[in-house]
């Protein structure tokens, strides 16, 4: 997900795709553990997705 998308949203529902990223990210991190991941790049992504949500988020909320 690019920046740009992501400013597009309103603040509801980017914590909205914050908890789904947070519980896709947590089901990533089991498979990891499991053996069962076949692209581990999926982890990063969805990490940094996380962490531009957050920032969005924080801009949003000093404005």
């Amino acid at each position: 997900m690019k920046m740009k998308d992501i400013l597009k949203l309103t603040p509801d529902e980017m914590r909205e795709k914050l908890v789904a990223l947070s519980q896709q990210y947590l089901d990533l991190r089991m498979k990891k553990q499991l053996g069962q991941l076949k692209n581990p790049s999926e982890l990063r992504v969805a990490h940094k997705d996380m962490a531009r949500l957050h920032v969005a988020l924080s801009q949003s909320a000093s404005k």
